[in-house]
């Protein structure tokens, strides 16, 4: 049997051994990587692409897309809102250059009036009764821009009129590709339609052919109710990608500004 005071006194020499202990070499410390050397060479490079031409929608030679986009460049709000813009943009790059431009003006007037004969002139000299007075003034005015106030002005008019068109120019392309975009996904769902018809006829066929074996001792009830069920998945397929097409129709409406009679009548399976 250990005594305490023993067990105590080889516990505090293990923890002395234990902290006199030597760690191991493991190599060099890293170093922390550098800003510098995170820099690359080499750079991913893209191919630059241009401005989508307009009426870029004219390729796909599609009587009744083009018929969408144009009612739907028509009645369009933001359009409309956009063209405003520019419109007035350029009216203050007018009136911005406006003010570098001399300045000329040019008035007259035309009174009558009769002087006084006691105004310290001469009575023998001073126009008797009423006579015609005429005036005619010409005037330059032209603000010279040596600080180049003037021309920093007009180049922030010039920029604002560009980003004006090219917002405009944005909208417009939103709008398009919205339009044709939702054309395209109207002409797919038209196609799983008609497929998912074919389907259901194909399947109510095939019903009445099971219920005609049954009634002859050919098919079980399990075949025929098997069969059912499958012209019932068939249906709700129907179903479904009539309500997509539908929903297509209203989207396109909107985006043409058309009621949903208009949007069902254009875009016609």
């Amino acid at each position: 049997m250990i005594h305490p005071r023993n067990l105590n006194t080889a516990s505090i020499g293990a923890m002395v051994l234990t902290g006199c202990a030597a760690m191991p070499r493991l190599g060099p410390a890293p170093s922390p990587i550098t800003a510098k050397s995170l820099t690359s060479s080499i750079s991913l490079s893209a191919p630059s692409s241009a401005w989508p031409v307009d009426q870029w929608w004219h390729r796909n030679r599609d009587p009744q897309l083009d018929r969408l986009i144009s009612a739907a460049l028509t009645g369009s709000p933001s359009l409309a809102i956009a063209a405003a813009r520019v419109r007035r943009a350029d009216a203050a790059v007018g009136q911005v250059r406006a003010v570098n431009d001399p300045q000329i003006t040019l008035s007259g007037s035309l009174a009558e009036a009769k002087a006084s004969y006691w105004n310290g002139v001469p009575y023998a000299g001073v126009p008797k009764g009423v006579n015609d007075a005429a005036a005619l003034r010409l005037g330059l005015d032209w603000n010279l821009d040596f600080f180049g106030r003037n021309r920093a002005a007009i180049a922030a008019a010039i920029s604002g009129a560009e980003a004006a068109r090219a917002d405009a120019a944005q909208a417009r392309l939103v709008l398009t590709t919205g339009v044709a975009g939702s054309y395209a996904d109207l002409l797919g769902q038209s196609r799983e339609r008609v497929l998912a018809a074919d389907t259901v006829r194909v399947r109510e066929r095939m019903l009445e052919l099971v219920a005609q074996r049954r009634s002859q001792g050919l098919e079980t009830l399990a075949s025929e109710a098997q069969a059912a069920s499958t012209l019932e998945s068939a249906r709700q397929a129907l179903s479904a990608a009539t309500e997509a097409g539908d929903l297509t129709r209203l989207r396109i409406a909107a985006l043409t500004g058309a009621g949903r009679r208009r949007a069902f009548d254009r875009c016609a399976n």
